[in-house]
């Protein structure tokens, strides 16, 4: 028995200006499946049609994961910087990860949402922000300890040893 591999693909959905009306699934779908088509006419269409679900579609923080057979990877790969237009709306897909498990995915996904809490972090201007973002990190890590304090406690643990308690 032969084991179906697939791949899945982790993107973003970036818009140029503010979107009209709502967004589905299918507009994605037709979005990435129009641009194969165009690219790779009936047997990219083909390859890619059998196998290609988009197992996420989260318009709240524009979020898109796809699965793919392993085998028609690069028809969608090659694909998705030409789509610029989704459901009538200017966007473009950017890729951020390419795995073999929806797992592997979600790991990116939080390790991309935590440097961009770290980097909000470094830039908050009030004592407020920088909590509530202190406390969105904690969430996420159980630590909310910035990337330069945690450097800094390793340097301390090598040069005096663990702390004694």
């Amino acid at each position: 028995m032969v084991k179906f591999k697939t791949r899945y693909l982790l993107l973003e959905l970036v818009f140029e200006t503010e979107r009209s009306g709502t967004l589905t699934e299918t507009d994605v779908y037709n979005a990435i499946m129009a641009q194969i088509q165009n690219l790779h006419g009936d047997l990219g269409v083909g390859t890619v049609k059998s196998g290609m679900i988009l197992k996420v579609v989260d318009v709240a923080t524009n979020i898109v994961v796809v699965r793919i057979g392993a085998e028609a990877v690069n028809y969608v790969t090659t694909a998705i910087p030409f789509v610029v237009c989704i459901g009538g709306n200017g966007a473009v897909l950017m890729t951020h990860f390419i795995g073999s498990s929806i797992r592997s995915c979600e790991k990116r996904l939080l390790e991309i949402n935590r440097e961009a809490l770290h980097t909000k972090l470094a830039s908050s201007k009030t004592l407020h922000e920088r909590r509530f973002i202190q406390e969105a990190i904690c969430a996420t890590t159980g630590n909310a300890a910035t990337k330069e304090q945690q450097r800094a406690n390793m340097c301390l643990m090598e040069l005096f040893g663990p702390k004694d308690v």
